[in-house]
């Protein structure tokens, strides 16, 4: 296999992988606005562990085999921190 072509396979893994990446973040962000829009009257404590036990999980999940750049690092990070700052205040 010459390097051009192992070249273009890390690139099509890379662009796969990045796109399931943004696909599970707009998942975790569907499941936090669903926390957020249905348990907005319990107690903040409560929404947290339905965050824990619940959203970010699915967020995790297969996260060992990610392929990521600084750019989807930032993201997750600005993900995971959205949901605790909206509902604490």
């Amino acid at each position: 296999m010459g390097k051009s072509l192992l070249g273009i396979i890390i690139i099509v893994i890379i662009i796969i992988t990045t796109t399931r990446f943004r696909q599970k973040i707009k998942r975790f962000q569907g499941i936090c606005g669903t926390i957020r829009k249905h348990l907005k009257k319990t107690r903040t404590d409560t929404q947290m562990k339905f965050y824990k036990v619940v959203a970010r999980p699915s967020l995790l999940y297969g996260s060992e085999t990610w392929v990521t750049t600084k750019r989807d690092m930032t993201g997750l990070e600005a993900a995971e921190m959205r949901f605790p700052r909206s509902v604490t205040g």
